[in-house]
């Protein structure tokens, strides 16, 4: 009989709470100081298009980066609850810094509390563009309206880690973000060619070219998932190492699917993800197709799966 094993803990949220918290204070402690190192500097005050808040999104990503850090580290899932938490934290740790500028000040010595004090220098907020050394005029009651945006972009910068570190593929019996352990490319379409448009019958010869490219990479992917739910390890091999091709020459086509194998380092079990690139160089869209769960034995059986024969791609 196998001696009963007590399932790993989660990593508690502790750890990670405190990891961005401790991120959170060093960037604004950075902030606080650089405003009164450097005249005029205020980076919660850069805007782009006058109305996305550069500055609040890069400190908020600096703030932010311990909890998506420390999460990586003990392996800890970002949960829904946890995301809601980091965004509790983040605005108060916004109201935080105020409170903290409004001390430094020593206002209260002339009467002023920091509910004045924040409602003057929230309504004399002013814009001043770059290539200008001429400030606008104060914004009034749309000084709130930025205030909410600086708010809404310094939450929002402080997401952005732990969002991205959301959608990694996660073992949840081992309770590890996985890693990515291989990569493959099916064509899903004809290599690119000159194609006069004066010619409608090769322009017409070529689309059909492209049309059914498409679809034998699509249905090369249908089987691959069937083997795949059928734990045919070895239709799976004989798919890749048959019609697979290199990052290099999937690059060269105007279309291809991406299939990225994550595997957990401990059980070995895996993800498959499945992706459809289209367009080249940096103009490119990519399209999820989904995702498959692998057990570890079959992740063992893939092993390391190469192409029989190099495509030429002329």
């Amino acid at each position: 009989m196998q001696p009963y094993v007590d399932p790993p803990r989660r990593s508690p949220d502790l750890s990670v709470i405190g990891a961005g918290l401790a991120t959170t204070a060093i960037t604004l402690f950075i902030v606080f100081w650089l405003a009164r190192q450097i005249k005029d500097f205020d980076i919660m005050g850069w805007y782009w298009l006058f109305i996305i808040p550069v500055g609040a999104i890069l400190v908020g990503i600096g703030a932010g980066s311990g909890y998506g850090l420390m999460s990586w580290a003990r392996g800890r899932k970002i949960s829904g609850s946890l995301l809601a938490v980091i965004v509790a934290l983040l605005a108060l740790a916004y109201a935080a810094a105020q409170w903290v500028e409004f001390k430094s000040l020593n206002l209260e010595r002339y009467g002023v509390d920091f509910f004045k004090y924040f409602d003057v220098t929230t309504r004399s907020m002013t814009f001043k563009l770059m290539r200008s050394h001429t400030p606008s005029g104060s914004l009034g009651i749309l000084g709130y309206l930025f205030r909410l945006l600086e708010l809404a972009g310094f939450s929002l910068g402080g997401l952005f880690i732990p969002i991205m570190l959301r959608a990694k593929p996660y073992c949840e019996s081992c309770l590890t973000y996985m890693q990515r352990s291989a990569r493959w490319w099916l064509p899903a379409a004809v290599p690119t060619r000159k194609v006069s448009k004066k010619d409608p019958g090769a322009m017409n010869a070529y689309q059909r070219e492209m049309e059914e490219a498409h679809k034998k990479g699509m249905d090369l992917l249908n089987n691959l998932v069937a083997a795949v739910r059928e734990n045919d390890a070895t239709s799976v091999r004989s798919i890749l190492e048959l019609n697979a091709v290199d990052t290099k020459e999937a690059n060269k086509l105007l279309e291809s699917i991406n299939l990225t194998l994550h595997s957990c380092a401990q059980c070995r079990a895996g993800v498959l993800e499945m992706e459809l690139k289209a367009g080249l160089a940096d103009k490119t869209k990519v399209t999820p197709l989904g995702r498959e769960p692998l057990s570890s034995g079959f992740v063992a059986a893939l092993g390391d799966i190469r192409p029989r024969q190099t495509r030429k791609m002329s």
